[in-house]
């Protein structure tokens, strides 16, 4: 479950495990907890408590491309500062969350891993059909 670290103007949000929906969830709760819909409660919640600055904490592998364009785009409207902490290794969709932040708010130790990589697709039908899909990558 989140929780929301409020100490003056100053909030904390954590972001970890799979971003959008987690279909290897034990609970409901954790799988619907890093969707766009949840994140945008708990930064309602945040904005609630006037808070300037935001650290945003992130441990994830990554996940759903939607929901981690969606996050960001939410926690860029807040107009807070936003602080980004990267915990472990983050890859993929979380990569795209961590970039809500300004470059030099962006915070990585030297065991950390961040890794960006092409775009990935599935391909479906007859030989023709998925040679065309790796055609148009």
């Amino acid at each position: 479950m989140h929780t929301i670290v409020n100490k003056g103007t100053k909030a904390k949000l954590e972001i970890t495990g799979d971003i959008g929906y987690n279909y290897w969830a034990d609970t409901y709760e954790d799988y619907k907890k890093n969707t766009s819909e949840n994140v945008a409660k708990l930064l309602n919640d945040i904005q609630e408590t006037k808070a300037t600055e935001i650290d945003v904490i992130i441990e994830s592998l990554g996940g759903d491309l939607s929901a981690a364009l969606s996050i960001y785009s939410q926690i860029k409207k807040t107009n807070a500062k936003i602080n980004v902490y990267l915990r472990g290794a983050n890859a993929s969709a979380a990569t795209i969350i961590a970039m809500c932040a300004n470059v030099e708010d962006i915070h990585m130790d030297s065991t950390g891993l961040f890794l960006i990589h092409k775009p990935m697709t599935g391909a479906y039908g007859n030989a023709n059909e998925i040679e065309g899909t790796l055609t148009n990558l």
